[in-house]
């Protein structure tokens, strides 16, 4: 990686609104959010990590909305648009949230 370069995990909705079935997903949602926390106060040379943390998509619920009653679906650009921010703003252990 270069200095001031950028990693970018993703998360999701499930770390604060579980769902039936998810159990095993919510503790890892939650885990990624908060390696990213611990982490970027470690990183050397300028470098930053961050999470997206999507809802459901909007393109996924005919396949998956069944799984996500109640939840409003998020589009895809706006996903999209939370992960160009965490690559290319300045912010440093984030978790951008898309709900």
């Amino acid at each position: 990686m270069n200095d001031g370069g950028s990693f970018t995990l993703t998360s999701g909705i499930l770390s604060q609104d579980p769902i039936p079935g998810g159990a095993a997903v919510t503790p890892i949602n939650a885990a990624v959010e908060g390696f990213v926390l611990g982490a970027s106060i470690e990183m050397p040379r300028g470098l930053r990590i961050n999470a997206v943390s999507p809802g459901v998509l909007e393109e996924s619920m005919e396949r998956i909305g069944a799984f996500f009653l109640g939840h409003v679906p998020v589009p895809g650009w706006k996903v999209a648009k939370a992960y160009s921010k965490s690559v290319e703003g300045r912010l440093n252990g984030q978790v951008f949230r898309v709900w």
